[in-house]
Protein backbone atom coordinates (compact mmCIF):
# COMPACT_ATOMS: atom_id res chain seq x y z
CA UNK A 1 0.00 0.00 0.00
CA UNK A 2 1.13 3.24 -1.22
CA UNK A 3 1.92 6.59 1.04
CA UNK A 4 2.15 9.89 0.52
CA UNK A 5 5.41 11.89 1.52
CA UNK A 6 3.69 13.43 4.34
CA UNK A 7 1.44 10.78 6.13
CA UNK A 8 5.13 8.60 6.00
CA UNK A 9 6.41 11.63 7.70
CA UNK A 10 3.47 11.80 10.78
CA UNK A 11 4.38 7.95 11.18
CA UNK A 12 8.34 8.99 11.59
CA UNK A 13 7.62 11.99 13.75
CA UNK A 14 4.74 9.41 15.85
CA UNK A 15 7.74 6.81 16.80
CA UNK A 16 10.33 9.20 17.21
CA UNK A 17 7.85 10.83 19.73
CA UNK A 18 7.51 7.48 21.35
CA UNK A 19 10.64 6.95 22.20
CA UNK A 20 11.89 10.63 22.81
CA UNK A 21 12.60 12.43 26.19
CA UNK A 22 9.58 13.75 27.95
CA UNK A 23 10.98 17.45 27.56
CA UNK A 24 10.93 16.62 23.87
CA UNK A 25 7.43 14.82 23.28
CA UNK A 26 5.49 18.09 23.31
CA UNK A 27 7.89 19.88 20.24
CA UNK A 28 7.68 16.39 18.40
CA UNK A 29 3.84 16.12 18.35
CA UNK A 30 3.48 20.05 17.52
CA UNK A 31 4.52 18.56 14.24
CA UNK A 32 2.44 16.09 14.01
CA UNK A 33 -0.67 18.53 14.43
CA UNK A 34 1.17 21.07 11.97
CA UNK A 35 1.50 18.00 9.33
CA UNK A 36 -2.12 16.80 10.09
CA UNK A 37 -3.55 20.65 9.94
CA UNK A 38 -2.06 21.30 6.17
CA UNK A 39 -4.73 22.12 3.23
CA UNK A 40 -6.68 19.30 2.47
CA UNK A 41 -5.82 20.02 -1.21
CA UNK A 42 -2.22 19.16 -0.52
CA UNK A 43 -2.55 15.99 1.20
CA UNK A 44 -5.66 14.27 -0.49
CA UNK A 45 -3.26 12.41 -2.28
CA UNK A 46 -3.30 10.31 0.60
CA UNK A 47 -5.90 8.27 0.55
CA UNK A 48 -5.32 4.72 0.56
CA UNK A 49 -7.02 1.57 -0.92
CA UNK A 50 -10.25 0.63 1.08
CA UNK A 51 -10.16 -2.67 2.77
CA UNK A 52 -12.19 -4.92 4.49
CA UNK A 53 -12.87 -4.86 8.20
CA UNK A 54 -9.48 -6.93 9.50
CA UNK A 55 -11.80 -8.90 11.71
CA UNK A 56 -13.28 -10.43 8.69
CA UNK A 57 -10.03 -11.16 7.29
CA UNK A 58 -9.05 -12.94 10.85
CA UNK A 59 -11.65 -15.15 10.92
CA UNK A 60 -11.17 -16.44 7.53
CA UNK A 61 -7.10 -16.77 7.08
CA UNK A 62 -6.51 -17.36 10.99
CA UNK A 63 -6.46 -21.17 12.51
CA UNK A 64 -8.47 -19.35 15.29
CA UNK A 65 -11.12 -16.66 15.78
CA UNK A 66 -11.01 -13.22 16.48
CA UNK A 67 -12.68 -13.67 20.05
CA UNK A 68 -12.03 -17.24 21.44
CA UNK A 69 -15.38 -19.06 20.44
CA UNK A 70 -16.92 -18.86 23.54
CA UNK A 71 -17.05 -15.25 23.40
CA UNK A 72 -20.91 -14.72 22.16
CA UNK A 73 -20.68 -11.00 20.49
CA UNK A 74 -23.64 -8.83 20.05
CA UNK A 75 -25.01 -10.08 16.76
CA UNK A 76 -26.98 -6.39 15.69
CA UNK A 77 -26.05 -4.44 12.99
CA UNK A 78 -23.70 -2.10 13.82
CA UNK A 79 -22.22 -3.48 17.15
CA UNK A 80 -18.59 -2.96 17.91
CA UNK A 81 -17.33 -6.35 18.59
CA UNK A 82 -14.90 -4.65 21.24
CA UNK A 83 -17.67 -2.98 23.03
CA UNK A 84 -20.59 -3.92 25.13
CA UNK A 85 -22.48 -0.77 25.55
CA UNK A 86 -20.31 2.36 26.60
CA UNK A 87 -17.73 -0.33 27.63
CA UNK A 88 -14.55 -1.45 26.15
CA UNK A 89 -12.85 -4.72 25.99
CA UNK A 90 -15.53 -6.65 28.00
CA UNK A 91 -14.26 -9.11 29.99
CA UNK A 92 -10.74 -7.26 30.97
CA UNK A 93 -9.78 -8.78 33.99
CA UNK A 94 -10.36 -12.76 32.27
CA UNK A 95 -8.34 -11.56 28.88
CA UNK A 96 -5.64 -10.28 30.54
CA UNK A 97 -4.81 -12.96 33.05
CA UNK A 98 -5.78 -15.90 31.21
CA UNK A 99 -3.17 -14.61 28.72
CA UNK A 100 -0.47 -14.14 31.33
CA UNK A 101 -1.04 -17.68 32.66
CA UNK A 102 -1.48 -19.43 29.59
CA UNK A 103 -5.09 -20.49 29.69
CA UNK A 104 -6.49 -21.92 27.07
CA UNK A 105 -7.76 -18.86 24.34
CA UNK A 106 -5.90 -16.71 26.14
CA UNK A 107 -3.40 -15.22 24.16
CA UNK A 108 -6.16 -15.16 20.82
CA UNK A 109 -8.71 -12.90 22.49
CA UNK A 110 -5.87 -10.26 24.32
CA UNK A 111 -4.20 -10.08 21.11
CA UNK A 112 -7.64 -9.51 19.26
CA UNK A 113 -8.04 -5.77 20.48
CA UNK A 114 -6.16 -3.20 19.38
CA UNK A 115 -6.30 0.16 17.18
CA UNK A 116 -9.54 -1.30 15.27
CA UNK A 117 -11.25 -0.80 18.69
CA UNK A 118 -10.88 2.98 18.89
CA UNK A 119 -11.81 3.37 15.47
CA UNK A 120 -15.42 1.48 16.45
CA UNK A 121 -15.32 3.91 19.71
CA UNK A 122 -15.21 6.73 16.93
CA UNK A 123 -17.52 5.43 14.47
CA UNK A 124 -20.00 2.92 15.85
CA UNK A 125 -22.31 3.13 18.12
CA UNK A 126 -21.85 1.12 21.10
CA UNK A 127 -24.83 0.08 22.22
CA UNK A 128 -26.64 -3.92 22.76
CA UNK A 129 -30.21 -4.40 21.49
CA UNK A 130 -31.30 -6.84 24.57
CA UNK A 131 -30.72 -8.26 27.38
CA UNK A 132 -29.05 -11.51 25.83
CA UNK A 133 -26.40 -13.59 27.94
CA UNK A 134 -23.38 -13.52 28.00
CA UNK A 135 -21.17 -17.02 28.00
CA UNK A 136 -18.13 -18.13 29.60
CA UNK A 137 -15.06 -16.63 28.09
CA UNK A 138 -12.66 -19.19 29.23
CA UNK A 139 -11.33 -22.01 31.21
CA UNK A 140 -10.92 -19.96 34.16
CA UNK A 141 -14.94 -19.46 33.94
CA UNK A 142 -16.62 -21.00 36.68
CA UNK A 143 -20.79 -20.23 37.91
CA UNK A 144 -21.42 -16.67 38.27
CA UNK A 145 -22.51 -16.07 41.94
CA UNK A 146 -26.27 -14.05 41.56
CA UNK A 147 -26.83 -10.41 42.77
CA UNK A 148 -29.51 -9.19 44.03
CA UNK A 149 -28.64 -5.37 42.13
CA UNK A 150 -30.45 -5.25 38.44
CA UNK A 151 -27.55 -4.66 36.61
CA UNK A 152 -27.52 -3.54 32.26
CA UNK A 153 -25.52 -6.72 30.73
CA UNK A 154 -22.49 -4.90 30.17
CA UNK A 155 -22.19 -4.34 33.83
CA UNK A 156 -21.39 -7.66 34.40
CA UNK A 157 -18.41 -7.59 32.36
CA UNK A 158 -16.55 -4.95 34.33
CA UNK A 159 -14.32 -7.16 36.08
CA UNK A 160 -14.19 -10.74 37.48
CA UNK A 161 -16.11 -12.74 39.88
CA UNK A 162 -14.12 -14.32 43.35
CA UNK A 163 -14.57 -17.63 42.56
CA UNK A 164 -13.26 -16.76 38.79
CA UNK A 165 -9.77 -16.26 40.58
CA UNK A 166 -9.85 -18.86 43.20
CA UNK A 167 -10.19 -21.36 40.41
CA UNK A 168 -7.49 -20.18 38.58
CA UNK A 169 -5.05 -19.63 41.66
CA UNK A 170 -6.10 -23.42 42.88
CA UNK A 171 -5.08 -25.05 39.20
CA UNK A 172 -1.64 -23.34 39.14
CA UNK A 173 -1.33 -24.91 42.92
CA UNK A 174 -2.70 -28.07 41.88
CA UNK A 175 -0.56 -28.09 38.26
CA UNK A 176 2.44 -27.24 40.15
CA UNK A 177 2.36 -29.01 43.26
CA UNK A 178 3.31 -26.13 45.84
CA UNK A 179 5.30 -26.58 48.51
CA UNK A 180 3.45 -24.89 51.88
CA UNK A 181 6.01 -22.07 51.72
CA UNK A 182 5.44 -21.51 47.65
CA UNK A 183 1.45 -22.01 48.90
CA UNK A 184 1.91 -18.81 51.11
CA UNK A 185 3.49 -16.54 47.93
CA UNK A 186 0.94 -17.81 45.43
CA UNK A 187 -2.08 -16.86 48.21
CA UNK A 188 -0.28 -13.39 47.85
CA UNK A 189 -0.72 -13.49 43.93
CA UNK A 190 -4.10 -14.47 44.41
CA UNK A 191 -4.74 -11.07 46.74
CA UNK A 192 -2.83 -9.11 44.28
CA UNK A 193 -5.18 -10.77 41.68
CA UNK A 194 -8.24 -9.84 43.78
CA UNK A 195 -6.68 -5.90 44.05
CA UNK A 196 -6.03 -6.00 40.09
CA UNK A 197 -9.19 -7.07 38.98
CA UNK A 198 -10.85 -4.27 41.37
CA UNK A 199 -8.65 -1.76 39.76
CA UNK A 200 -10.31 -2.63 36.29
CA UNK A 201 -13.79 -3.07 37.30
CA UNK A 202 -13.66 0.35 38.72
CA UNK A 203 -12.89 2.12 35.42
CA UNK A 204 -16.31 0.02 34.41
CA UNK A 205 -18.77 3.43 32.93
CA UNK A 206 -21.78 4.36 35.28
CA UNK A 207 -24.75 2.39 33.87
CA UNK A 208 -26.19 6.57 32.94
CA UNK A 209 -23.15 6.75 30.35
CA UNK A 210 -23.67 8.19 26.88
CA UNK A 211 -22.77 6.63 23.40
CA UNK A 212 -21.21 9.91 22.05
CA UNK A 213 -17.62 9.26 20.40
CA UNK A 214 -15.82 11.72 22.78
CA UNK A 215 -16.99 10.17 25.65
CA UNK A 216 -16.25 6.45 24.12
CA UNK A 217 -13.10 7.37 24.02
CA UNK A 218 -12.18 8.78 26.79
CA UNK A 219 -14.19 5.68 28.76
CA UNK A 220 -12.02 3.36 26.56
CA UNK A 221 -8.45 5.17 27.81
CA UNK A 222 -9.76 4.73 31.40
CA UNK A 223 -10.71 0.90 31.26
CA UNK A 224 -6.65 0.84 29.73
CA UNK A 225 -5.16 2.64 31.93
CA UNK A 226 -6.39 0.62 34.75
CA UNK A 227 -5.89 -2.44 32.84
CA UNK A 228 -2.01 -1.10 32.99
CA UNK A 229 -2.32 -0.69 36.82
CA UNK A 230 -3.37 -3.80 37.31
CA UNK A 231 -0.96 -5.67 35.56
CA UNK A 232 1.38 -3.89 37.54
CA UNK A 233 -0.33 -4.35 40.73
CA UNK A 234 0.26 -8.15 40.24
CA UNK A 235 4.17 -8.21 39.25
CA UNK A 236 5.29 -7.82 42.07
CA UNK A 237 4.03 -11.23 43.91
CA UNK A 238 3.80 -12.70 40.90
CA UNK A 239 8.15 -12.54 40.30
CA UNK A 240 8.36 -13.75 44.01
CA UNK A 241 6.55 -16.58 43.70
CA UNK A 242 8.14 -17.61 40.03
CA UNK A 243 11.46 -17.15 41.92
CA UNK A 244 10.39 -20.06 44.51
CA UNK A 245 9.92 -22.53 41.59
CA UNK A 246 12.20 -24.76 40.66
CA UNK A 247 13.39 -25.80 37.08
CA UNK A 248 10.33 -28.49 36.69
CA UNK A 249 7.61 -26.43 38.12
CA UNK A 250 8.91 -23.45 36.22
CA UNK A 251 9.19 -25.10 33.04
CA UNK A 252 5.17 -26.40 34.04
CA UNK A 253 4.41 -22.84 34.58
CA UNK A 254 6.02 -21.49 31.42
CA UNK A 255 3.75 -23.86 29.52
CA UNK A 256 0.18 -22.67 28.15
CA UNK A 257 -2.99 -24.73 29.44
CA UNK A 258 -1.73 -27.52 31.08
CA UNK A 259 -4.47 -29.65 28.99
CA UNK A 260 -2.61 -28.90 25.82
CA UNK A 261 1.32 -30.00 24.45
CA UNK A 262 4.13 -27.58 25.29
CA UNK A 263 4.06 -27.04 21.73
CA UNK A 264 0.94 -24.83 21.95
CA UNK A 265 3.21 -22.34 23.04
CA UNK A 266 3.55 -21.10 19.47
CA UNK A 267 -0.18 -20.19 19.59
CA UNK A 268 0.54 -17.54 22.31
CA UNK A 269 3.43 -15.89 19.94
CA UNK A 270 1.66 -16.18 16.29
CA UNK A 271 -1.63 -14.92 17.92
CA UNK A 272 0.17 -11.60 18.29
CA UNK A 273 0.20 -11.37 14.49
CA UNK A 274 -3.76 -11.01 14.38
CA UNK A 275 -3.55 -7.67 15.64
CA UNK A 276 -1.07 -6.84 12.77
CA UNK A 277 -4.00 -7.41 10.08
CA UNK A 278 -5.73 -4.10 10.44
CA UNK A 279 -5.56 -1.84 7.22
CA UNK A 280 -5.60 1.16 9.64
CA UNK A 281 -6.38 3.89 6.54
CA UNK A 282 -8.88 1.52 4.83
CA UNK A 283 -10.76 1.22 7.90
CA UNK A 284 -11.37 5.29 7.49
CA UNK A 285 -15.23 5.20 6.40
CA UNK A 286 -14.33 8.76 4.13
CA UNK A 287 -17.27 7.72 1.68
CA UNK A 288 -19.88 7.39 5.07
CA UNK A 289 -18.21 10.50 6.97
CA UNK A 290 -18.93 12.83 3.25
CA UNK A 291 -22.06 11.26 2.76
CA UNK A 292 -23.96 11.39 5.97
CA UNK A 293 -21.97 13.88 8.26
CA UNK A 294 -21.26 16.44 5.51
CA UNK A 295 -18.31 18.22 6.94
CA UNK A 296 -18.23 21.87 5.39
CA UNK A 297 -15.38 24.57 5.36
CA UNK A 298 -13.07 24.44 8.61
CA UNK A 299 -14.46 21.15 9.48
CA UNK A 300 -13.08 19.17 6.60
CA UNK A 301 -10.03 20.46 7.39
CA UNK A 302 -10.43 19.77 11.28
CA UNK A 303 -11.68 15.79 9.97
CA UNK A 304 -8.49 15.47 7.02
CA UNK A 305 -6.27 16.23 10.54
CA UNK A 306 -8.54 13.64 12.82
CA UNK A 307 -7.97 10.68 9.64
CA UNK A 308 -4.28 11.53 9.45
CA UNK A 309 -3.57 11.66 13.31
CA UNK A 310 -5.45 8.23 13.10
CA UNK A 311 -3.56 6.92 10.95
CA UNK A 312 -0.16 7.45 12.55
CA UNK A 313 -0.82 6.58 15.38
CA UNK A 314 -2.61 3.23 14.03
CA UNK A 315 0.52 2.12 12.47
CA UNK A 316 2.48 2.87 15.33
CA UNK A 317 0.74 0.35 17.22
CA UNK A 318 0.45 -2.08 14.20
CA UNK A 319 4.54 -2.20 14.75
CA UNK A 320 4.31 -3.08 18.24
CA UNK A 321 2.34 -6.51 17.96
CA UNK A 322 5.23 -8.77 18.78
CA UNK A 323 4.96 -11.66 21.41
CA UNK A 324 8.17 -13.24 22.36
CA UNK A 325 7.13 -13.55 26.07
CA UNK A 326 8.24 -16.99 26.86
CA UNK A 327 6.76 -17.22 30.93
CA UNK A 328 4.19 -15.46 32.95
CA UNK A 329 6.15 -13.02 33.91
CA UNK A 330 7.70 -11.65 30.76
CA UNK A 331 3.60 -12.14 29.52
CA UNK A 332 2.40 -10.06 32.40
CA UNK A 333 5.33 -7.40 31.30
CA UNK A 334 4.26 -7.99 27.77
CA UNK A 335 0.75 -7.28 27.84
CA UNK A 336 1.14 -4.48 30.60
CA UNK A 337 3.37 -2.94 27.27
CA UNK A 338 0.78 -3.66 24.94
CA UNK A 339 -2.41 -1.62 26.89
CA UNK A 340 -0.25 1.36 27.63
CA UNK A 341 0.96 1.69 23.54
CA UNK A 342 -3.11 1.47 22.93
CA UNK A 343 -3.50 3.62 25.85
CA UNK A 344 -0.80 6.02 24.29
CA UNK A 345 -2.80 6.11 20.70
CA UNK A 346 -5.88 6.63 22.48
CA UNK A 347 -4.77 9.71 24.29
CA UNK A 348 -2.96 11.59 21.15
CA UNK A 349 -5.94 10.89 18.96
CA UNK A 350 -8.39 12.29 21.05
CA UNK A 351 -8.03 15.87 20.59
CA UNK A 352 -8.09 15.79 17.18
CA UNK A 353 -11.27 13.92 17.49
CA UNK A 354 -12.60 16.73 19.94
CA UNK A 355 -11.70 19.24 17.43
CA UNK A 356 -13.76 17.87 14.78
CA UNK A 357 -16.70 16.44 17.12
CA UNK A 358 -17.26 19.99 18.45
CA UNK A 359 -17.17 21.52 15.31
CA UNK A 360 -20.34 19.87 14.50
CA UNK A 361 -23.43 20.55 14.91
CA UNK A 362 -26.10 18.17 16.69
CA UNK A 363 -27.32 16.32 13.46
CA UNK A 364 -24.09 15.86 12.19
CA UNK A 365 -22.64 14.84 15.45
CA UNK A 366 -25.38 11.95 15.92
CA UNK A 367 -25.09 10.90 12.71
CA UNK A 368 -20.95 10.73 13.02
CA UNK A 369 -21.37 8.35 16.40
CA UNK A 370 -23.43 5.83 14.50
CA UNK A 371 -21.58 5.34 11.03
CA UNK A 372 -20.91 2.07 11.48
CA UNK A 373 -18.41 0.33 10.07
Amino acid sequence: MRRSGMQFAIIIITCAAVSAPAEARPRLFRAIGALAAAPVAIIAGAANARARHHRERSVRAAPVSRRAAADIRPQARGAAPGWAGPLFWPHASVDLFDYVFGQSGGAERFWSYGYDDLLDGMFVTASIPDERPWGPRAATRVAETGSAQPTTPWQSMCGQTAPQIEALVERIRTRLQTAPEQNVALDAVRDALVQADAKIAKACPDAAATAEATERIDMMAARLIAMRQAASLVLPSLRKFYAMLDDKQKALFDGVDPDQTAGANATIRASAGLCAEAAVDGNWPTAKIARRVAPKGEQLADLERLRLTSASFGQFVTTTCADTAKNPIERLETARKRVNVIRYAVTHVSPALDQFYGSLNGTQKARFSSLGR
